[in-house]
Order: structure tokens, then sequence, then C-alpha cells
């Protein structure tokens, strides 16, 4: 190799090393910038993104009350919602309101609804019974909305909303839970449940005090449904020899009610 070849090589060499030191300023510059958004990001996400609000709420109980005073007459229709309140994000959130909007789809006049106020907040573990009076009414607690959710907490509110009637209501219906927070501007909608109230159902809620009681829209997808594939499949599951002699009679099963039986779930 002649002189030339090495003086060649060796200014090559040279370059690339100067490019390759030009570049790590550069790379350290870029580590930095990934690394400072990444910071950030992780920054906003802890103290400052707003987040959501969640609401999940379970089965809704329907009921009416007849009121009569000095010769007048009037109802009361209410419904009991029990739901779960979620704040995904960095910040409080605040529940201002929440209310219930009645609408009547089989009526043939085109948007007919009803907007049902918040009336009062009720305790989550009190077993709410059909009969006679408002079973409600024993539940009674809080002092109602606002309601602050902190920051990634959730809390368990269940309430009332409820209207005044003048005449008897057998209409099918469906009821849509709407809430107002700090989140949003506008009332948005959480979930909703429909009901067909039949003449059946209205005289044992007017004179039995029955509550009804009926699952969200949203959540029909998942309930539970029995099945049993073969439908005879117990007839092959029973015992290869007789039962003992000595076991035990089964007693009776009964319910226990304070008053008129609970009605079932309705939908």
């Amino acid at each position: 190799m002649n002189q030339f070849s090495l003086a060649t090589l060796a200014a090559a060499g040279e370059e690339a090393a100067q490019n390759a030191t030009n570049w790590l300023p550069l790379t350290a510059l870029l580590v930095s910038v990934i690394a400072a958004i990444f910071s950030g990001v992780a920054l906003w996400r802890t103290h400052f993104s707003k987040g959501e609000v969640v609401f999940a709420p379970g089965k809704a109980g329907i009921s009416v009350t007849h009121w009569a005073n000095e010769g007048r007459s009037w109802y009361t229709p209410d419904i009991v919602i029990t739901s779960s309140i979620a704040n995904t994000g960095a910040r409080p959130i605040i529940v201002q309101g929440l209310r219930v909007r009645v609408d009547y789809p089989e009526l043939p006049i085109p948007n007919a609804h009803e907007i049902w106020d918040f009336n009062v907040e009720l305790d989550t573990t009190t077993e709410l019974r059909s009969g006679p009076g408002r079973s409600a009414l024993k539940a009674k607690s809080g002092t109602g909305t606002p309601w602050v959710v902190l920051s990634k907490a959730n809390i368990d509110k269940r309430f009332v909303c409820w209207s005044r009637w003048e005449k008897p209501v057998v209409q099918s219906m469906i009821f849509t839970l709407e809430a107002k927070t700090t989140r949003s501007q506008r009332w948005i909608v959480v979930e909703s449940w429909k009901f067909k109230m039949t003449p059946q159902e209205w005289v044992g809620m007017t004179s039995k005090g029955t509550i009804v009681w009926v699952s969200p829209e949203g959540q029909k997808a998942a309930r539970y449904v029995r099945a049993t594939n073969p439908r005879d499949l117990h007839k092959y599951t029973g015992p290869s020899e007789p039962l003992p002699d000595k076991a035990p009679h089964p007693s009776p099963s009964y319910v226990v009610h304070d008053s008129a039986p609970d009605r079932g779930i309705a939908g």
C-alpha cells in the first residue's frame, strides 16, 4: 500500500470520527426531549388530568304512592336508583345534580316526556320492601347533591327521583338517568330502564305499595341466564343407590314478610 493510500485512509477515519462526534450532541438532545415528553405526560396524568366520571347504576325500583287530603287525590311516582360513581382523573369532580327523564314511546305525541327531579338521598344498606307506606322514607340519609368525588376514588349512592300525577298513568315508559357534573356543561345520559305500567301493576303499587325492580338496559346482555344442556341432564345425575333412611326430612321453606310480598323483576 503506497503513501497516498495510507493518507486517504487516515483522512477518511478522521472524517468518520468527526461525524460521530457531531452526532453525539444531537442524540443526547433527542433522548432528553423524549424523556421530557414522557415526564410531562406522567405529570399531566398524575396532577392535571380531568379524566372521566363513570356511573355504574344497578336495578331501579319503581313505585307509585296514592295520596288523599280533604277530598283531593293525587299520586307521587318515584324511582329508586343505586349507583357507584367513579372519578378516573387526577382532580376532584362534583356531581352537581341528577334527574330522570321519563319518555312515553307508545303515545301518538312526538317527544312526549317529563322530567322527574331529585327528591331525597337514601342509605345504601336499608332493604326496601313492598308494603303500605313509602319504605324509602325509612332509609332517608344524607343531604343529597352536590357530591364530591375525589381523584381516583369512587362513591356509592342511592337516591330517589320523583314527580306528581293528578290522574292514573298506564303506559309504556323509558326512564333515563341524567347527570350534571363539573366535567360537562350539559346533562349527560347515564343509563335507562324500560317499564310497562299495566292496570295490574298500577293497582298493586297504589293499593298495596308494590315496588317493581327493573334491570338497566345497558346490563341486560350481561345478565345471568340459567341453562341446562341437555334439558333432561338431571335425569342422569341422581344417586346410583337409594339414599340413607336416616337422612333428615326437609323443613318447609317460607318467606318472612312484614307486609305484602315483594314483586319480582321486570324486564
